[in-house]
């Protein structure tokens, strides 16, 4: 399993910091990657995107050359697509392969983790202005 996926799920969820959803979103990718800095999680990259319809932040953790399983993962998920496709246990969706179910249990962890310590992000009580889906984008 991959080392780095298994230190953002092992991450304890941290206190409330501050509400900053009213502020600006570089304000809040500052705010994000002190917050992952302090807590040992500062390989995680914390971005604002600049194109004009921009609502959210970008939150990658799988880009760096840490987070890739090689040709072992490929090959997993070669003799899985061959063997099961046409079982009940194939989802389309990689639940089957245990590095995707950890790709994805860390994608979660991250997400509860950024909403502990800044909750105001998931803050959906405003109809003119919540109309997007989240102010994290986590990819």
């Amino acid at each position: 399993m991959n080392e780095l996926y298994q230190r953002i799920i092992d991450t304890p969820l941290p206190a409330f910091r501050a509400n900053i959803r009213d502020r600006a979103r570089k304000e809040w990718s500052k705010e994000v990657r002190k917050l992952l800095k302090s807590i040992g999680l500062g390989f995680v990259s914390v971005t604002t995107p600049s194109y004009s319809m921009a609502s959210s932040i970008d939150i990658r953790f799988h880009q760096d050359e840490g987070f890739r399983e090689g040709s072992a993962h490929e090959a997993q998920h070669v003799q899985i697509d061959r063997s099961e496709r046409g079982s009940n246990i194939w989802h389309g969706y990689g639940y089957y392969c245990p590095y995707c179910q950890q790709q994805w249990q860390a994608h979660q962890r991250l997400e509860k983790i950024i909403l502990a310590a800044f909750p105001d992000l998931d803050d959906r009580s405003d109809s003119q202005s919540d109309y997007f889906d989240s102010c994290l984008s986590i990819q």
